[in-house]
């Protein structure tokens, strides 16, 4: 008998992002929660019972990077930071040092490259 799949929480702040994660994760049989900043994601954690929490590392308002420091400090629910490096604008901002330390990965490295498919391996 397999094991029930975690529930997700898809925290950030571009309703189009996660909707397409979630459009994703849900196919493939996935219970899914939204939050759009930190304020709901600390509340969706006390009102559900979240295994894993997809956190995006540029949120606006308090920053992934804080939030992901939070919850480093629990041990009930998996973390997995998410980026939308991915627009040309948002490569010229990583270039210029505007997100220097965040990913530190080459453009052309093929585990930096924005989407969803390595995403499922990672969540097996």
């Amino acid at each position: 008998m397999s094991s029930p799949l975690p529930r997700i929480l898809i925290v950030d702040d571009e309703p189009s992002v996660r909707s397409a994660i979630r459009d994703f994760l849900s196919g493939e049989g996935y219970e899914v929660l939204e939050a759009q900043d930190g304020v709901s994601m600390h509340r969706a954690l006390l009102e559900n019972n979240v295994g894993i929490v997809l956190l995006d590392v540029m949120l606006s308002g308090e920053s992934g990077l804080s939030l992901a420091q939070a919850l480093r400090e629990r041990d009930d629910v998996g973390l997995i930071m998410i980026s939308a490096l991915g627009a040309e604008t948002d490569r010229d901002r990583h270039r210029h040092g505007q997100h220097a330390g965040v990913l530190g990965a080459e453009e052309g490295d093929a585990e930096a490259r924005p989407g969803i498919g390595n995403d499922q391996k990672a969540l097996a």
